[in-house]
């Protein structure tokens, strides 16, 4: 469950959900989830043949990151955000880079990263504050290779680029002096996103029932919430 701060007195009124969880492999014994179309979701999710981290490895030409610490929107990028301050250049305690063979698979990754899927599949059995490695590793994945799966790496090129557009550059002034960096909205660029997950909500055999769900997937908060930014020493 999410709540804002007014509604802390009246959370057992909004009625806590429970479904039985018949996942047995590592925290998804401990999913999160309330509903049976949660669980669904993730079950669907597990008939996928291969995961993210089949195709990540130690270098390549193919690079991307993801923020580690998010709150309503997960961000992976293909570039570098914008970032100074008077001890480093780079947002070093928020970007995780990640390596795969080829631009194109990055962007493909890149794009299942951003998506409300990945958002659904760490909630739903990840510690709910920072991301692990194997939270992105682990996340089921298609067999990539075919050539509709171009299109998920177009969209990730559109996505990129709204980001920036709608993108501020901030300043402030610390103890430790000036800090600079590019902060990023996320919930301007939803519709994009939801591209996304329409694709692969395809290509993991949603139903339209389900594909509601995961594009709707806990709008009220992160639409009225705050997007994710990296802005910290």
């Amino acid at each position: 469950m999410r709540w804002y701060a007014e509604e802390r007195p009246f959370l057992f009124e909004k009625g806590l959900s429970y479904e039985e969880c018949p996942f047995e492999n590592g925290y998804l014994r401990y999913s999160k989830v309330g509903t049976n179309i949660a669980k669904r979701v993730i079950a669907k999710l597990l008939k996928s043949r291969a995961k993210i981290g089949t195709y990540l490895r130690k270098t390549g030409s193919g690079h991307f990151t993801y923020h580690r610490s998010p709150v309503f929107w997960i961000r992976s990028m293909d570039f570098e955000p914008y970032f100074k301050s008077p001890v480093k250049d780079r947002s070093t305690d928020h970007l995780k880079d990640l390596y795969c063979e080829s631009p194109k698979t990055a962007k493909i990754l890149g794009a299942v990263i951003n998506s409300t899927f990945f958002y659904f599949w760490f909630y739903a059995q990840g510690n709910c504050r920072n991301i692990a490695g194997t939270d992105v590793s682990e996340m089921p994945l298609f067999a990539l290779g075919a050539d509709h799966y171009d299109g998920l790496a177009d969209e990730f090129d559109s996505l990129m680029q709204d980001l920036r557009n709608n993108s501020k550059r901030r300043v402030y002034e610390y103890k430790t002096g000036r800090v600079e960096y590019d902060e990023f909205y996320p919930s301007l660029s939803k519709s994009l996103i939801d591209k996304i997950d329409v694709m692969l909500a395809e290509l993991y055999g949603l139903n339209a029932e389900e594909t509601d769900f995961i594009v709707n997937y806990d709008i009220k908060y992160r639409i009225g919430g705050a997007d994710d930014n990296d802005g910290e020493e």
